[in-house]
């Protein structure tokens, strides 16, 4: 059986990720952060440096991503893929690792991870749940395959939250 520990560390940092993105975008539509970040890289042309294996690097423009941070929708659509991310990478950990008990919490997360990996909306095969998949309130039930988006019309982000601090719990 997989570390449970390590599970949990995943889930943490899945959690931290996308609070540090939320947190990040706030801060990048603060009039006042907007213009310290100004200021301090005055020139349009400062970059974010991240390093690649030939010790190379790739060069990201600082204002083009700022720019886009404050541009309308973008900011849920970076949310919405972040949730998605992290997601996946749980589900995948829990549900191909040994953790999965085919309790109702775990069919959940196995719908969740799979409407996250296609695009955002609901995708059951035919037939399916085949299980109960509950979480909470939220039931996963044949009547919505094909309906979306799945963050942030159907489950909120505290609510993805509150399912990753349950999830650390069941396992």
């Amino acid at each position: 059986m997989p570390d449970k520990n390590a599970v949990i560390d995943l889930i943490d940092r899945g959690i931290e990720l996308v609070t540090n993105t939320a947190f990040s975008l706030y801060l990048y539509n603060n009039p006042a952060v907007a213009d310290a970040i100004r200021k301090e890289f005055d020139d349009p042309n400062a970059t974010v440096n991240l390093g690649r294996k030939d010790g190379s690097n790739h060069a990201r423009r600082l204002h083009q991503d700022l720019a886009a941070a404050r541009t309308p929708g973008h900011n849920l659509k970076l949310l919405r893929d972040s949730f998605g991310m992290v997601v996946i990478s749980v589900g995948d950990t829990v549900l191909n690792q040994g953790f999965h008990d085919g309790s109702a919490l775990k069919q959940f997360l196995r719908h969740l991870r799979n409407a996250c990996a296609h695009g955002n909306r609901w995708f059951l095969k035919s037939g399916e749940p085949k299980k109960p998949a509950k979480y909470r309130n939220f039931e996963v039930t044949s009547a919505l395959d094909g309906t979306g988006p799945v963050f942030f019309d159907f489950m909120g982000a505290g609510d993805v939250l509150d399912l990753f601090e349950d999830l650390k719990k069941s396992l």
